[in-house]
């Protein structure tokens, strides 16, 4: 069975504890995507949103959000060791092993080629710490709080769902108009118009109510002013299109 923590599209995440149980009743194997939610870990605020994600049998999470590294950095977690490299290893006649090298990694994953991400990775943990990825997570989580708070006294924008971590989900609607083809395709043209101004961009989204702008925060230069410029521009694309 697989759980998220944190889904792309809003941030909010399933019920890992209670999912958890379902799997140990059934004896089914638990995975759960923490793509970028898995951090949420180490926020105060956030970490009991992850609760039970410990009792995973495996968890993804990736280092191109969170962490800002190139993409293609990624983690595949398991509990139990002794399977994970039963499940993949494999040798050769040309795979010649050196004594005192340690394991080799070729057989933790299905790459028996690969460049060299794990530096990168080990780099920017190593440069942060503990600490300085739970200031991240926070600071970023705090300013969607901030993003939130900008959309609900806007005149024009609303939220579209709850942004209970670091995804917002809003759009633009002008008087008077109602839910529909008319307003998803305004808000649209707008995520393109923002987009091709080249000063802020934000990805959209469908959700159940209708298409939306998403703004995932999760970069360490974004602060206060950036989301009040994303804010600005939106408004100002909706001005123009509506």
């Amino acid at each position: 069975m697989i759980a998220q923590a944190g889904s792309v599209n809003t941030g909010a995440g399933d019920p890992l504890d209670a999912v958890a149980d379902v799997c140990a009743e059934h004896g089914s194997w638990m995975h759960v995507d923490g793509a970028f939610g898995a951090f949420f870990r180490l926020c105060e605020r956030t970490r009991r949103l992850v609760e039970g994600m410990e009792r995973a049998d495996s968890l993804a999470v990736d280092g191109h959000k969170w962490l800002n590294l190139p993409n293609g950095t990624g983690w595949a977690l398991f509990k139990d060791p002794d399977l994970h490299r039963e499940t993949f290893a494999g040798t050769a006649g040309y795979l010649t092993k050196q004594a005192g090298a340690g394991p080799d990694l070729h057989e933790q994953g299905i790459e028996a080629s690969r460049d060299w991400r794990g530096v990168s990775a080990w780099a920017a943990i190593k440069e942060l710490g503990r600490e300085g990825v739970a200031e991240l997570v926070t600071r970023c989580c705090d300013l969607t709080r901030e993003l939130v708070g900008m959309v609900e006294t806007s005149e024009r924008l609303e939220l579209t769902a709850p942004a209970p971590t670091n995804v917002a989900c809003f759009r633009y609607r002008p008087e008077g108009w109602n839910d529909g083809e008319a307003l998803d395709d305004l808000n649209r043209r707008i995520v393109q118009e923002v987009a091709r101004r080249e000063e802020v961009f934000a990805t959209g989204a469908t959700l159940e109510n209708g298409y939306c702008v998403r703004a995932c925060i999760v970069n360490w230069r974004t602060r206060r002013q950036d989301v009040e410029a994303l804010v600005s521009a939106v408004e100002s694309a909706g001005r123009t299109l509506s």
